[in-house]
C-alpha cells in the first residue's frame, strides 16, 4: 500500500470549497486502485487537502499523471500545493487495522 498526502492553500470561501468538494467526491471515489481519499480542511489557515490510499505505487503514480489530478493542479484558487508520498509498513499496520479491505474493481 501508499499513501499520497496533497496540501494546499485556498481563496475561495469555506463555504464554497465545501460545496466543490462535495460536488467533485463522485470523481474521486472511481480513481482506480485508491482505497479511499480522506477529505481535510483547516478553515483558520485555508488550507486544504487529502489523504489518499492506494493498493500499491503505480496506482498512485498513474493517479498523479491523469486529468483528475492535473486540474487540482491546475485549480487558480489552489496555491502552494504539496505532496508526499510514502509507503506503508505492511505487518504493523494490519496489527492497527489500517489495511482497509481491497476496493471494488475500478
Amino acid at each position: 500500500m501508499h499513501i499520497l498526502i496533497a496540501e494546499f492553500s485556498y481563496s475561495l470561501t469555506e463555504a464554497q470549497l465545501l460545496a466543490t468538494a462535495e460536488q467533485l467526491a463522485p470523481n474521486f471515489s472511481a480513481i482506480p486502485g485508491c482505497y479511499e481519499k480522506t477529505w481535510l480542511i483547516d478553515a483558520a489557515t485555508s488550507t486544504a487537502g487529502g489523504v489518499y490510499k492506494f493498493r500499491d505505487e503505480a496506482s498512485l503514480r498513474a493517479y498523479l499523471a491523469s486529468p483528475l489530478w492535473k486540474g487540482v493542479e491546475s485549480t487558480p484558487q489552489f496555491t502552494n500545493l504539496t505532496t508526499r508520498v510514502f509507503g506503508v509498513m505492511d505487518a504493523a499496520t494490519r496489527v492497527t487495522h489500517g489495511t482497509p479491505a481491497e476496493p471494488a474493481t475500478r
